[in-house]
């Protein structure tokens, strides 16, 4: 989910009137998980970036430090 998606739900709701459990809400839960993995991928970046190596993307997509 990305955050344009999730800024249009939480208005939905917030401006709904009705009891939302973030908890359960699928929605929610999708955005967490989106949360998350750009969390996981930030740190992994910042780990390679700190041991001076290089993000290079290859001729057919892939992604490698060099």
């Amino acid at each position: 989910m990305t955050k344009l998606q999730w800024k249009r739900h939480f208005d939905s709701v917030k401006t709904g009137g009705i009891a939302h459990d973030f908890e359960v809400c699928p929605l929610c839960l999708a955005r967490l998980k989106t949360k998350r993995a750009n969390e996981r991928a930030k740190a992994i970046r910042a780990a390679y970036s700190d041991l001076g190596m290089v993000r290079v993307k290859g001729n057919l997509g892939g992604i490698y430090y060099e």
